[in-house]
């Protein structure tokens, strides 16, 4: 653990030291009893009580100044106070303001350190305990200034509402729907009985905060930049996460799972969220909105947000192409069909609650993900032809298909996204995009690794994940994401 990112603020009354207040000799001739009560004290638990919290000082004290990080801890207590005094039960309105007094004469006393030779706390002159605390707040503040320079979200002045923002400074559109798989997932799998997760460091390193969200990952996915530049102030939560409450709604919401495609015998097999269950989940978002803004108002950001779709691939690489009772019973267009049954399916049923602007993803180039190479391609270090024909082959149904929903469905914007040439250009040309790892991800060797096998104990993970286009061996890192993004938005922007 880098307890050198760390920053520990630890205020209290301490233990109160009274020297001498039990006798060894005394001591030894208790029973049972009396190691429970003795002259109106509880021996027992004041040992065990004296002893964790000098230990817990102790150990924050040896780490902190072992690692040279001094600055980043401060206790702050006092050892004097009597049992009166720091006993949480003595709350009258006399001892709360006999505490309050002491507490402002602490802050005027040094701060104090454990002296690690002797276990005691000794006072650092020069510095005061309030002169400490506005040291820390400073840094605090500037930690904040410079998460917010980090983060794209514009921050709204107090007291300013969402509705008294400009109309230029307004989302394009009023909502962002996804759905799909672990390109898109955001968290939903975080909270269902399933390995395929990504809750788990490093996933997210690069993220917001620098910690893992469930995306598959080091940063930011391609929803994440879409939202972005459609003027979102937050990203659309997770559907089964905790923030998918109240208004955090109105600007939709995300219902992809990780392993999930378009075939919900793929999602069945991992435990995660089949796409027809997705819909559900939706069916269940638009009566929470209903409840909150009303019908015509719900209708509205129903029928003007933006729908996207991002499936297929795992219906491929994590089902036929590795299941036999699959691929020897269906050939690679009977498959195809049942893909695009399924769609159109998912189609009709978000046409049939209001959706209008659905944007559907191509099939990236399988073959030239590395953990395609590695399985499926007989020892060589270049893309799997064969899959990526596959995937061209989809792509060309696809548009088919597209065009003959959009015959079907008066009104309905539907627009096909194509993020196989865009990835293919990206690989093709990797030092043109700034990259120079196109084989391998970042997470472990790169070769293999995605979930719970990107861990913190795979070897070989990269510092410069900027320069791989594939976090793990599945997934693009957040740069390759950001230029997908820019790409599929421009081809989208019918949708806006």
């Amino acid at each position: 653990m880098e307890f050198g990112r760390f920053l520990v603020i630890s205020i209290g009354t301490g233990s109160a030291k009274s020297e001498e207040k039990y006798r060894a000799d005394e001591a030894a001739k208790w029973g049972v009893l009396g190691w429970l009560s003795s002259h109106n004290s509880t021996p027992l638990v004041d040992i065990f009580t004296q002893a964790s919290s000098d230990l817990a000082d102790i150990f924050l004290s040896t780490v902190f100044q072992a690692l040279h990080s001094e600055k980043n801890y401060l206790r702050i207590q006092d050892d004097t106070l009597g049992d009166k005094e720091s006993s949480m039960d003595n709350a009258t309105k006399e001892n709360l303001d006999k505490l309050v007094r002491i507490g402002e004469d602490l802050l005027q006393k040094p701060v104090s350190m454990v002296n690690l030779e002797t276990g005691i706390y000794s006072p650092k002159h020069g510095t005061t305990n309030g002169e400490a605390l506005k040291r820390v707040a400073q840094m605090l503040y500037r930690e904040r200034k410079t998460r917010e320079a980090r983060s794209p979200m514009p921050k709204l002045k107090k007291g300013v509402k969402a509705h008294d923002i400009p109309r230029d400074r307004q989302p394009l559109v009023p909502a962002l729907f996804i759905f799909g798989d672990s390109v898109v997932d955001v968290g939903n799998n975080n909270q269902i009985p399933t390995i395929i997760r990504a809750n788990f460091p490093p996933y997210g390193r690069d993220f917001i905060g620098r910690r893992p969200t469930g995306r598959f990952s080091n940063g930011k996915l391609t929803t994440d930049f879409t939202a972005e530049m459609l003027g979102f102030s937050a990203y659309p939560p997770a559907y089964l996460s905790r923030r998918a409450v109240g208004r955090n709604l109105l600007i939709g919401a995300n219902f992809a799972s990780a392993s999930s495609g378009y075939f919900d015998v793929t999602a069945n097999l991992y435990h995660s969220i089949p796409l027809s269950r997705q819909v559900e989940y939706y069916r269940d978002y638009q009566g929470k909105v209903v409840s909150m803004v009303g019908s015509a108002n719900a209708s509205s950001i129903f029928s003007g947000g933006i729908y996207l779709i991002s499936a297929g691939s795992s219906d491929f690489l994590q089902n036929y192409y590795i299941n036999p009772l699959l691929h020897n019973t269906y050939t690679i267009d009977q498959f195809f069909n049942i893909l695009f049954e399924n769609l159109a399916q998912f189609v009709e049923e978000v046409y049939g609650m209001g959706a209008r602007k659905i944007g559907v993803t191509t099939l990236p180039p399988m073959g030239c993900l590395p953990a395609a190479i590695t399985i499926f391609g007989s020892g060589s270090n270049q893309c799997v032809e064969r899959i990526n024909n596959d995937a061209i082959s989809f792509n060309t149904r696809l548009n088919i298909t597209i065009q003959n929903l959009i015959n079907r469905f008066s009104g309905l914007n539907l627009v096909v996204l194509d993020t196989y040439t865009t990835l293919r250009n990206i690989i093709s040309q990797p030092s043109t995009n700034g990259f120079s790892e196109v084989r391998r991800g970042c997470c472990g060797s790169g070769y293999l690794e995605t979930s719970v096998l990107c861990n913190l104990r795979a070897m070989g993970t990269c510092t410069n994940a900027s320069e791989y286009v594939f976090w793990d061996a599945y997934h693009p890192s957040e740069a390759a994401n950001k230029i997908l993004a820019n790409a599929l938005l421009n081809q989208g922007l019918s949708l806006i």
